[in-house]
């Protein structure tokens, strides 16, 4: 009985310095996470068709058939940064610099940041150049780099905090059959 006792002792006494000395992990390390990540987190893009701040989903409609194509329908949500609550005379501008649009002239959108707990609304659509009524965005991971701007005075704007985050843009497919229909003599698409 004598080893056995030594060995439960052994034991205890190992998982005792195992307690004391042992590093207590918060969750965010465990997952291979660091704070940084989960501050930016705090930022994106809310809206109804997605539960992250980091993905828009637009649907997408595919016609297969004798007239084959695709169109690309809009998204609309709302810039938000739970770090930087709106206030007075707050703005902030979004740009967008993925791959294929104009590194010159990014499409752009200037948004009031000063009422409710997010920016004015948004409006996303597929496109490669700047649009005055749509964000345009590509299909894919796209840098958005923002500003949020304090207009308090008008001769001198300063900027409150700046930065990129990635936005995803998905798609919600439905694809419908769509053959050519007889008018007026002839099969037309």
């Amino acid at each position: 009985m004598k080893f056995f006792e030594r060995f439960i002792l052994i034991i205890s006494l190992i998982s005792f310095i195992q307690l004391a000395f042992g590093k207590n992990l918060k969750s965010s390390e465990l997952e291979g996470r660091s704070q940084a990540d989960e501050t930016e987190d705090l930022l994106g893009i809310e809206s109804i068709s997605s539960d992250s701040l980091r993905v828009i989903v637009i649907p997408k409609t595919i016609y297969v058939g004798q007239c084959p194509g695709v169109k690309y329908g809009k998204a609309e949500g709302y810039f938000v940064d739970y770090n930087t609550p709106v206030g007075p005379n707050l703005e902030v501008k979004l740009l967008n610099y993925s791959r294929g649009l104009s590194p010159q002239r990014p499409p752009y959108v200037d948004l009031d940041y000063d009422s409710g707990r997010a920016s004015d609304k948004i409006k996303f659509k597929i496109g490669t150049e700047h649009n005055k009524i749509y964000f345009t965005v590509r299909e894919g991971l796209n840098p958005i780099k923002y500003y949020i701007i304090d207009e308090s005075n008008k001769k001198e704007k300063i900027i409150l905090k700046k930065g990129i985050f990635m936005l995803k843009v998905d798609f919600q497919k439905t694809v419908y059959r769509r053959d050519a229909q007889y008018f007026n003599g002839g099969y037309y698409c």
